[in-house]
């Protein structure tokens, strides 16, 4: 059990690119790749302004973040550190990136906006000030970096989770007393809980989205329907606790890894069979749902063939990022993902506005486009991880973001 609190310790959501290499070792590369997987989905589909591969991404990429968080978490034992904790990790990180991001704006956003083709840009230094303390791209004030309201709402969601888990904890805890009229065994309620918290949290998103109710501070409204992928992550890793360090494949020692051993086959096969499988759901019921958006809280014509959607995309892309667990690169793009996700909006709108490239993006189809798009994201990812490199050997960088 010390051995699965060091794993999720070292695997916090959308953890800091800057770990040390103690904690490196201890990663999971499975985790590692689904991250940079995502990300560089997450990025292609900011690059496109159109198309149908666009809605493919944008209906899972996020989804798979919460997922990967919850399946990275960890429960702290006083609420008050986890809080503090959750505020170092994401929303320091969140307030530097916005700043930087509002004074590039506030000289280049009109113009750029021009070029792109947006009708008004509106770069006033004190609404985008607003709109960083609010925390929701939602309320039009985040033009300068929407990408950025993904870490609000995972600071929502991670703590909507948490105080669920501890209520689990402290039912289970006095259902389990043998003076308890009602004792059970929490191998079986934990998951049911879960599980139920998942179907709330997904029939509260649809209910808000259809009711067109206003932006709340930090994207809380979507927080409550990703935070169902949130504590999915955690009942999946609670199903394989035993084995989570193991989700690489790497069977310990003695006769239980001997039995793990026995059956390398299976893991290998099942992926095989799951990403193919998951890959075509997610392509008919896109098709069928159009086009969804999380943080403008769009689940398309269904809010259910969403959620559908976004878990065949969720099980594609984890069988993917096993299968490519040992591509380094891969897995240093997923442990540079969240530095990633801070900065990587300026390099796409400057390829953005590389002459004759504009049909292109918005098209969003066919082989040039999907070139075009790849070349484009991995440009961005690169530019992003160069000036991290240069950051961390800064003395800001060491002594302050630990990113």
């Amino acid at each position: 059990m010390n051995r699965d609190k060091k794993t999720a310790r070292s695997h916090a959501a959308l953890s800091s690119g800057g770990a040390a290499a103690g904690e490196a070792a201890r990663r999971i590369r499975t985790i590692d790749a689904a991250r940079g997987l995502g990300m560089l989905l997450i990025v292609l589909g900011h690059v496109l302004r159109g198309g149908f591969l666009r809605q493919l991404l944008f209906a899972f990429s996020v989804p798979l973040f919460f997922l990967l968080a919850g399946m990275t978490y960890r429960r702290e034992r006083r609420w008050t550190v986890f809080v503090r904790k959750r505020l170092r990790s994401l929303m320091l990180p969140y307030f530097a990136a916005a700043l930087f991001s509002i004074a590039v704006f506030s000289f280049l956003g009109a113009a750029a906006g021009a070029r792109l083709g947006v009708p008004e840009v509106r770069t006033g230094v004190l609404r985008s000030l607003l709109g960083m303390l609010w925390g929701n791209s939602r309320s039009g004030m985040m033009k300068w970096n929407e990408p950025l309201w993904f870490l609000p709402c995972l600071f929502a969601a991670s703590l909507l989770c948490d105080l669920w888990e501890r209520g689990i904890v402290g039912l289970t805890g006095a259902m389990a007393l043998p003076r308890s009229r009602f004792p059970v065994s929490a191998g079986v309620l934990c998951p049911f809980l879960r599980l139920v918290f998942c179907l709330l949290s997904f029939a509260a998103a649809e209910w808000y989205a259809r009711a067109g109710a206003a932006a709340l501070p930090w994207s809380a409204e979507a927080a409550v329907g990703m935070s169902g992928f949130f504590e999915m992550g955690i009942l999946l890793r609670s199903l394989r606790a035993e084995r989570f360090h193991d989700f690489d494949g790497q069977a310990g020692g003695g006769a239980r890894g001997r039995g793990r051993a026995a059956a390398p086959a299976l893991r290998t096969v099942l992926p095989v069979f799951v990403l193919p499988a998951g890959t075509a759901a997610l392509i008919v019921i896109c098709r069928r749902n159009g086009f969804a958006q999380v943080r403008d809280l769009n689940y398309g014509n269904s809010a259910l063939l969403f959620y559908l959607a976004a878990l065949a995309g969720c099980a594609a892309a984890l069988s993917a990022a096993w299968l490519l667990r040992g591509v380094r690169w891969l897995g240093a793009v997923g442990r540079d993902s969240l530095f990633i996700l801070l900065f990587h909006k300026l390099p796409v709108v400057l390829l953005q506005l590389l002459p004759g490239t504009a049909a292109l993006w918005r098209r969003g189809s066919g082989a040039a486009a999907l070139l075009a798009g790849a070349a484009a994201a991995a440009a961005a990812i690169a530019l992003c991880m160069a000036f991290h490199v240069l950051l961390r050997r800064s003395r800001i960088a060491k002594s302050r973001f630990r990113l």
